[in-house]
């Protein structure tokens, strides 16, 4: 078991607390910073399961506490309320937009925040999908290799493609930027480079 699954999905046997868990930091992520009740009210369980939830997720360095002043409008008695922000460097995810002529490729972090990018020429309706996988996977470590950041902390892959795919198998039934139809890009991919990719 690597860093990420020991960090991110130690919970993946309990389908109920993975999709608990994942609807947490899905609301932190939209909502920037929010309190243990408002993310019971946000997500629709129990502010008990958050409480769980966030223990381990906060133990497992996704998400951290913040201690912020109450509002001003507010009566400034009682303790301060304390709400929980994801940690940015608890995860790190690659962003791949394959066009006809370059394929865009961005590093960011939990918050969005890109922190690395590189566009390459690519003939993408000539070179075979797995020519195109293989320019992906060195463009990938190259981004990766130049932010300083730990492979293992990378979640995944997701990769833009023109056309029509289906998801989540990743099978790219037609797309102009590739020679053939019907070609498992998502499969390709993950051959290639080692880490859980998106196709869509």
């Amino acid at each position: 078991m690597n860093q990420h699954d020991r960090r991110i999905g130690r919970h993946i046997s309990d389908p109920v607390r993975a999709q608990n868990r994942k609807a947490i930091v899905d609301c932190l992520r939209r909502h920037q910073a929010a309190a243990r009740i408002e993310i019971a009210k946000h997500v629709g369980i129990s502010p008990a399961t958050v409480t769980v939830i966030t223990s381990e997720l906060i133990e497992d360095g996704v998400i951290r506490e913040e201690t912020v002043v109450a509002d001003r409008i507010r009566p400034s008695r009682g303790r301060p309320r304390t709400r929980l922000e994801l940690n940015p460097e608890a995860g790190f995810a690659v962003g791949i937009k394959i066009s006809m002529h370059q394929a865009s490729i961005s590093l960011t972090n939990l918050s969005g925040e890109i922190l690395g990018s590189k566009i390459v020429p690519m003939r993408a309706n000539r070179d075979a999908p797995e020519r195109i996988a293989e320019i992906c996977m060195t463009q990938i470590k190259e981004v990766i290799s130049n932010t300083g950041i730990d492979p293992e902390l990378v979640l995944g892959v997701g990769i833009g493609v023109p056309g029509y795919v289906e998801y989540p198998s990743g099978l790219v039934r037609w797309a102009p930027v590739f020679s053939r139809p019907d070609v498992p890009f998502r499969e390709i991919v993950e051959q290639k480079t080692g880490f859980r990719t998106f196709i869509d």
